[in-house]
């Protein structure tokens, strides 16, 4: 199991690679064309186009994931979405209605990956404050179970390796901190490694790093 995880892994981090690379090469263009069509398209559609694009997984053509955002962020699409108040609402309906291990014996491993990419997509949007700020408490309490439930689905398949578990626990990081747990937040403060994972999205961050974030959000779930 192990070996196919880190094979799983390996495989994933390629593909993104690729993705991430073809993709550069069209932002430019797609970004100019986008931002005279956004506006007039719903959120609903919007999360749609966002997600079909695989704009959001270029993210990994930089050693800082956070700095990948912010550059995709800046025009196009995602930025129209990221401007409206229902974002929040239509990307937790997505996540929500996702199931990690919806996955059919024919697929190949490129459907597979395909399945992957839009369960990271939504957890990399929806660890944005731009988005968490506009969720009220119960909201954030039930996204975090949504989180957690999704990262233990993701265990029990070789699908998903370890990037694809970093951003379901970068996820409930986030939604701790939105929610001001001070549990949490005290724990930031005394250990820079959670907070670098969290500034920087950082791919190698450490299994204690994922215990503590994933221990505080069983608490802040059945609190």
């Amino acid at each position: 199991m192990l070996r196919n995880r880190k094979k799983s892994s390996v495989l994933f981090m390629v593909s993104i690679l690729l993705l991430s690379s073809f993709s550069l090469i069209l932002i430019s263009c797609e970004q100019s064309y986008s931002d005279s069509n956004n506006e007039k398209i719903s959120t609903q559609e919007l999360v749609q186009a966002v997600l079909d694009s695989d704009i959001i997984m270029t993210v990994y053509a930089y050693d800082n994931l956070q700095a990948g955002f912010n550059f995709i962020a800046s025009a196009g699409d995602l930025k129209e979405l990221l401007k409206r108040e229902d974002a929040a609402y239509w990307v937790t309906s997505s996540y929500q209605a996702i199931d990690p291990l919806a996955l059919k014996e024919k697929w190949t491993d490129s459907q597979k990956g395909n399945h992957a990419y839009k369960v990271a997509q939504l957890e990399i949007l929806l660890s944005k404050k731009v988005i968490l700020e506009n969720l009220d408490e119960e909201e954030l309490n039930q996204l975090a179970e949504e989180a957690l439930t999704k990262y233990n689905k993701k265990l029990s398949s070789t699908v998903y390796g370890r990037g694809a578990l970093n951003h379901s626990v970068e996820l409930m990081g986030h939604i701790l901190l939105q929610a001001e747990y001070e549990p949490f937040q005290q724990k930031v403060l005394k250990d820079p490694n959670i907070d670098n994972f969290l500034e920087t999205s950082n791919r190698f961050v450490s299994e204690s790093v994922h215990q503590v974030i994933l221990n505080d959000t069983e608490q802040f779930v059945s609190d």
